[in-house]
């Protein structure tokens, strides 16, 4: 079901929590789809949005966080170098799997970022992290360029479509007349002069057959008006020498 939702989408996000970033397959289907879907030209997007970015046990990611250099003073700093871990190898993940199945000049292994690590809960509670660092508003300004980004693309279709439509009219209107085409003024008026020239034999005589029954009938009343007017006569004559 979402294989066939996901060939419709214009953007796509392929959304994990943190704690199940590393290593999900789901995500490296969901990658391969939105791909698939990308050099198909519908997508025009990918992105990969980690949430639940302020959960971390802190005694835990101590013991188990590979720089040793230094400590991570408290909680803050430690959800911060944990996130921008996971951002870096993600993005490296991100990026080689674009690279490889698509041109090298596309807009989306050219964006500047891929990888966004966010935490609704210290956007709206704060504890740890100031509203900048759960990159809530950062995600805000992506979705706004992204929603300019179809408005302008939906414009631009609408305006190519006019535009093609009044080119189209416009050479319509003022396509030159060639000697050899049909249609031209002079060819048009002669191909109708054939044409009736062609019908009027048959035309004549048909209304020969029309007029000939026409002019018989017409005769046989004349012929039969007189007949009657004459026998009238006739008897008015015989009934006046009678008396």
């Amino acid at each position: 079901m979402w294989k066939q939702r996901i060939n419709i989408c214009s953007v796509i996000w392929i959304i994990s929590d943190i704690e199940r970033v590393q290593g999900e397959k789901i995500q490296a289907k969901l990658l391969e789809e939105s791909i698939k879907a990308f050099r198909a030209g519908t997508c025009t997007d990918i992105a990969m949005v980690i949430t639940k970015s302020d959960k971390m046990n802190i005694k835990e990611y101590r013991r188990e966080r590979k720089n040793k250099n230094y400590s991570v003073g408290n909680e803050h700093d430690a959800i911060l170098e944990r996130n921008q871990d996971v951002k870096n190898k993600k993005a490296v993940y991100l990026k080689k799997k674009l690279t490889e199945k698509l041109p090298p000049d596309s807009e989306v292994i050219n964006k500047p970022k891929l990888i966004y690590t966010v935490s609704a809960r210290e956007f709206w509670n704060p504890e740890h992290l100031s509203k900048e660092e759960t990159e809530i508003p950062e995600l805000r300004e992506y979705l706004r360029t992204i929603y300019l980004k179809e408005k302008q693309k939906l414009v631009k279709d609408y305006m190519a479509e006019i535009w093609s439509m009044h080119r189209l009219a416009k050479n319509f209107g003022s396509m030159p007349q060639h000697e050899d085409q049909v249609f031209q003024k002079s060819g048009v008026k002669e191909l109708i002069l054939k044409d009736i020239d062609s019908l009027e034999k048959p035309l004549e005589k048909c209304f020969d057959d029309i007029q000939k029954p026409l002019r018989e009938s017409v005769e046989d009343a004349r012929k039969n008006y007189w007949n009657t007017v004459n026998k009238l006569l006739t008897v008015r004559k015989i009934h006046s020498s009678s008396f």
